[in-house]
């Protein structure tokens, strides 16, 4: 009797091991799992942000063109506008004798 009681315990002893070594398996698989959706997650952020920031420097350096476009054609006009009035000074005028 008392070999039976001991198998009875060193078998409920087992089944609880076998069970806890179950649970932490299970927690692991899950734990790691976790893990890999928040890589997941993060790596996808850092793209997004990538991209942003590649967007962000595509949009200043469109900008910046757009402003040396609007500078050169400012000093076109400017030197246009000189032309113009140095071609006044020098065209002949018709003499106040006539």
């Amino acid at each position: 009797m008392q070999r039976a009681a001991k198998e009875s315990a060193q078998k409920a002893i087992s089944d609880r091991e076998a069970s806890q070594l179950e649970r932490d398996q299970s927690r692991d698989r899950i734990e790691s799992e976790r893990d890999m959706i928040t890589t997941e997650r993060e790596a996808q952020v850092a793209e997004a942000n990538r991209a942003t920031a590649a967007q962000k420097e595509a949009e200043q350096r469109q900008r910046e063109a757009e402003a040396m476009q609007k500078e050169k054609e400012a000093k076109r006009r400017e030197q246009e506008h000189a032309d113009a009035v140095r071609r006044q000074w020098q065209a002949p005028r018709p003499s106040p004798h006539h």
